[in-house]
C-alpha cells in the first residue's frame, strides 16, 4: 500500500528504518489504535501532522 500511496517510513533525520525503530513503532501502534484510536486523531492537533506512535518512536511518514 505504501508503493501505491507514494510514502514511506523513515526515521527523524529522514534516514532509512533501522529494524527497532520499526519493531518500536509497531508495538506503539496497538495501544495508539486500541485507546479509541487517540494516538491516530492526535495527528489532528500535532504540529507536524505525525501520528502519536510515530512521535514516540522517533519516526515519520514522508511522500515521494
Amino acid at each position: 500500500a505504501m508503493r501505491t500511496w507514494r510514502t514511506r517510513v523513515v526515521d527523524c533525520k529522514g534516514r532509512p528504518l533501522q529494524p527497532l525503530h520499526a519493531l518500536l513503532r509497531f508495538l506503539l501502534c496497538w495501544p495508539s489504535i486500541a485507546l479509541f484510536g487517540i494516538g491516530l486523531l492526535w495527528a489532528l492537533l500535532d504540529r507536524d501532522s505525525q501520528f502519536l506512535h510515530d512521535r514516540l518512536a522517533g519516526t515519520r511518514i514522508v511522500f515521494a
